[in-house]
């Protein structure tokens, strides 16, 4: 991860399901604590009020409207309260710690997948730590997995010489599927996505709405 961490970087998402890990960017803003003088929840909310055109009819809830657009102080369990409503609607909204030079400040480029490396053991202002992935157009799924484990710093073998790397049998499991078979192994894709969600690393998928 880079070390360099200046900004939070705010994105509403339209979402499949609640639980899903791709989304199409609706809106994104970045904040520097240091320079804006306001809270993250309240930049948050502020960030909301400006989009609120993007779910309201989505959401047909005038209370929270009525919250969004009112002078209240938030807090993060507040900000966590209206996410809940916005994921019932096929909305998320993600908040992250990014580098000031973090790729797609305010937008992914057309015909781009976004993958957003989120690492949850590396926690600034409470919310975790993001570095972005946007695959050249020769990756396929497994070179793009190989790049996200490998920048995630999980199991060092500096480390963890000792022990078995639980990513090692897996990766070479499918680049063997994919070079004789020419296909991508969908159960042990889920592996390797299960290994870096216990380890505190989530992947998150985007692409312009």
């Amino acid at each position: 991860m880079k070390t360099t961490l200046n900004m939070i970087e705010v994105s509403l998402y339209i979402i499949p399901t609640v639980d899903s890990t791709v989304g199409r960017l609706v809106s994104r803003s970045r904040y520097s604590k240091e320079n804006m003088g306001v809270s993250v929840p309240n930049f948050v909310k502020g960030f909301l009020k400006d989009n609120l055109n993007e779910f309201s009819s989505a959401l047909k809830n005038p209370e929270l409207e009525n919250l969004i657009n009112s002078d209240t102080t938030m807090t993060m369990r507040d900000i966590a309260c209206l996410n809940y409503y916005l994921q019932k609607v096929g909305f998320t909204l993600k908040i992250q710690n990014v580098t000031d030079d973090e790729e797609n400040a305010s937008d992914i480029p057309e015909g781009a997948v976004e993958w957003n490396i989120i690492d949850y053991n590396f926690i600034q202002n409470d919310y975790p730590t993001a570095l972005k992935i946007t695959p050249s157009e020769s990756e396929d799924t497994i070179d793009i997995l190989e790049r996200v484990i490998k920048q995630s710093g999980l199991f060092d073998e500096s480390k963890f010489s000792g022990v078995k790397n639980p990513f090692t049998p897996v990766m070479a499991s499918l680049k063997s599927i994919r070079d004789t078979m020419g296909s991508v192994n969908a159960g042990l894709l889920t592996q390797v996505y299960t290994i870096l969600d216990r380890a505190g690393v989530k992947v998150f998928c985007a692409t312009r709405a």
